[in-house]
């Protein structure tokens, strides 16, 4: 099995084994067997086309979808009620009879594929096609979610990363449809309950075997769409119950508990990437609202604040549960399952230090606030976000990364600029932004010429490690 690899990596190889058969440190034969390990030129360029043959056939598809639906609306009110059936049906059972047909008769997957996505295309259009016959309307986003069960199946017997672009993308429309305009449906859609949120619990039923087949096939891009669509969700949780305002609490201890996720992985693994990258960039942006006053200053409602407590604990509980699974199932059986609890809890120490600290949030003003203020709240928010900005910038540094040490640079600017129009805005005025803003510039010249300065002194002490993903 040959280890994957780009064009430009390998070219890379291919000079530095020349250069080091010259030396005499390998051998003719040594520089074979290490290019062995990596695709050839031919299946790199195989490999690309059959890339842009994949993207060339999904938009054809769409495109003869879109034609197919042009036509038939243009001659619709024409056909009679059961010709409108029999037409939809035909089309259906004609195009996925066509990609079974290419798939085991003919053997070109590519093209089921590409059938596959034309017809589940079809079925989402014959869905409203069919209510509009018989006059159905539908009062929640049920269409969407039938949509989405029908293209699965196909999606998970496929190569193509179309059609779960269009599980997850159906997903995503029905999980907004729903719980921003229907929460006040019962979790399982069986009444109207004001007092029982519209969860949506099903979606996790629906997204465990597109996260399976990307895991199965070691595939990061399918993988970062059902992760997506899973952020999606965890968002709008909070919009499911009308009395739940502790959204930006809530979406941190998510965030962690993405974060953990990638933390979970094996160093080096490009599926923690989806994990990592949205995780931090939820975090991020919670804690922003976070570090305003007056984002805790607003009245509680209700039953706002135990709720929001019990769903931040379960959902600590839970991750907790399932980090100690894992390192338990990693770890030898007779290992100490204390000790090896606390590894995970070391390892791990920043996705749940967040995850207790949102919690704690929410207990301090359920049970503290009334009497100690709520100016610890803003103030422990505002340490949190120095905390994650160095937490990233030491990051890229030990890893030698230069996103997160980016990411880390303009986040700890962002926190400067945000306390300067918070507590300093009225004082300082135009001419304050100003040299708040030049000063600002003048940090980032100064980062960037470290990183240059930083990656030179690399290069002349040590080789670098082009093959690194």
């Amino acid at each position: 099995m040959t280890r994957e690899i780009n064009v430009s990596q390998r070219n890379w190889l291919v000079g530095e084994l020349s250069v080091w058969r010259l030396q005499g440190l390998i051998d003719a034969a040594q520089e074979q067997a290490v290019l062995g390990l990596y695709p050839t030129p031919e299946q790199l360029g195989d490999r690309t086309q059959t890339l842009a043959l994949k993207v060339l056939g999904s938009l054809a598809a769409v495109l003869m979808g879109l034609a197919v639906l042009l036509l038939v609306a243009a001659n619709w009110e024409l056909i009679p009620a059961a010709g409108k059936i029999a037409l939809i049906l035909a089309c259906l059972i004609g195009v996925h009879a066509l990609g079974l047909y290419l798939r085991f008769v003919q053997g070109h997957p590519m093209a089921a594929d590409m059938a596959a996505l034309l017809g589940c295309f079809l079925y989402g259009a014959g869905i409203w096609l069919i209510a509009q016959i018989f006059h159905l309307t539908a009062n929640d986003g049920a269409a969407w979610w039938w949509w989405a069960l029908g293209t699965l199946p196909f999606a998970l017997v496929s190569e193509s990363l179309a059609l779960h672009a269009m599980v997850a993308a159906l997903l995503a429309a029905w999980v907004g449809v729903e719980v921003i305009g229907f929460n006040n449906l019962g979790a399982w859609r069986i009444g109207r309950w004001p007092w029982l949120p519209n969860l949506l619990p099903s979606l996790l039923l629906l997204i465990a075997p597109g996260l399976a087949w990307a895991y199965r096939r070691r595939d990061p891009r399918t993988l970062t769409l059902y992760v997506v669509v899973l952020a999606w969700w965890a968002v709008l949780l909070p919009l499911a119950w009308n009395q739940f305002s502790f959204t930006a609490e809530f979406v941190g201890a998510v965030a962690a508990a993405l974060l953990l996720a990638a933390g979970l992985h094996r160093a080096g693994s490009p599926m923690r990437t989806p994990y990592f990258g949205f995780g931090a960039g939820l975090l991020a942006g919670a804690l922003i609202p976070l570090s305003f006053y007056d984002w805790h200053n607003n009245p509680d409602e209700g039953l706002a604040v135990p709720v929001a407590l019990l769903a931040t604990v379960m959902l600590c509980l839970g991750s907790l549960a399932v980090a100690l699974a894992v390192s338990r199932y990693r770890a030898a059986s007779a290992a100490d399952p204390i000790k090896t609890a606390w590894q995970s809890l070391e390892q791990n120490w920043l996705p749940f230090g967040i995850m207790a600290l949102m919690a704690g949030m929410i207990w301090y003003r359920l049970m503290l606030s009334q009497t100690l203020g709520r100016w610890p709240l803003a103030i422990v928010a505002n340490l949190a976000m120095v905390a994650l900005a160095f937490w990233l910038i030491r990051l890229g540094l030990s890893q030698d990364r230069g996103w997160p040490f980016t990411a880390g640079v303009l986040y700890f600017l962002l926190w400067t600029v945000l306390r300067y129009i918070d507590l300093f805005g009225n004082f300082g005025g135009m001419l304050g932004a100003a040299g708040l803003f030049f000063l600002c510039g003048v940090a980032l010249f100064l980062v960037a010429q470290y990183w240059r300065n930083r990656r030179v002194t690399a290069r002349q002490t040590e080789v670098p490690n082009a093959l690194e993903i």
